[in-house]
């Protein structure tokens, strides 16, 4: 009973507070205000941004740097050797490749035979080159497999 006379009188007062709620909420309409009151009670449990200088950032121990590249596009090996050799050297730690799903599954459902050209070679060896270089590399692979089936 004494709970809920203390909601009711908690209405109450949101309701006097309303047009001095849309100045901390920034909100007009009055369900707007509420949510918004409430968000702003639960900022009170949540811990507070360290901004302090030289505060420890999370995560910091990963390399943020990587690049996209198009290796499935280049049809001579040793370029892309090449390519994945300079993007280690000039500091990328990661890629972000593109795995086409038409380019593996070309001719049919399960079928990771490439029958294009002779002689014939499985789908996956031009990934499977591109991944062995990554590692060779010492590169982290953020693969994008595109155009699944439905």
């Amino acid at each position: 009973m004494a709970l809920a006379a203390l909601l009711v009188l908690g209405g109450v007062a949101l309701l006097m507070y309303f047009p001095r709620l849309a100045e901390w909420t920034g909100e007009e309409e009055p369900l707007a205000q509420v949510r918004g009151v409430f968000q702003l009670a639960s900022n009170l449990t949540r811990p507070r941004p360290q901004t302090k200088p030289f505060a420890p950032v999370a995560h910091a121990g990963v390399c943020p740097f990587g690049i996209n590249t198009f290796l499935e596009q280049e049809v001579e090996p040793e370029k892309r050797e090449r390519a994945l050799r300079m993007i280690s050297e000039a500091g990328f730690c990661w890629i972000r490749q593109e795995f086409p799903w038409e380019d593996i599954e070309i001719h049919d459902k399960g079928d990771f035979e490439d029958r294009r050209h002779e002689p014939h070679r499985s789908t996956w060896e031009k990934y499977d080159h591109i991944v062995e270089l990554a590692e060779k590399y010492g590169l982290k692979i953020i693969a994008r497999l595109s155009n699944p089936p439905a």
